[in-house]
């Protein structure tokens, strides 16, 4: 088995932050030399971020807004759909169709029944003869990823580094 981390050197950029006036817009700007995976990524990952939305989910009865962005995996669980979160477990009425449709591009299906968020990745164990294991950073949980799916994995972790 080959492990693949999505925590490999990475270029440095320079990171600066600038004070307006009261009354002035605030905005970030990305000055950089191309347009390639990249950039695409780093501009995607702000954009979520400024876009981090809460998903009603439901535990027991209640409802729980909990953030995109810590969230897991969503996946099938006896003819239900749970998002699994680093201490806990909730559920939505939601399909996963669905879901795919409106995550942000964190997102992405890695077999039939489960979709992940590329962002809170810890490891991937790949397994060339079956199923890759993904296990999650402040967790012990892990899915697994089907080999059909393993290549969209593969170049999201890419795009993210």
């Amino acid at each position: 088995m080959k492990t693949i981390t999505p925590k490999e050197r990475r270029q440095h950029l320079k990171l600066r932050t600038e004070f307006i006036s009261e009354g002035e817009e605030e905005e970030i700007i990305l000055r950089l030399k191309e347009k390639n995976d990249r950039t695409d990524g780093i501009y995607r990952r702000i954009s979520e971020m400024l876009n981090d939305r809460r998903l009603c989910l439901t535990l027991n009865g209640n409802e729980h807004f909990i953030s995109q962005s810590e969230i897991l995996f969503f996946e099938t669980e006896e003819n239900r759909i749970a998002a699994h979160t680093a201490s806990g477990m909730y559920y939505t009425h939601k399909k996963l169709y669905e879901l795919e449709r409106m995550l942000p591009a964190t997102f992405i299906r890695v077999s039939k029944s489960c979709i992940l968020n590329v962002s809170r990745i810890g490891y991937v164990n790949r397994n060339l003869t079956g199923a890759s294991e993904v296990g999650f950073d402040g967790t012990r949980k892990k899915v697994f990823v089907s080999r059909i799916y393993f290549k969209i994995l593969k170049d999201r972790l890419k795009e993210m580094r």
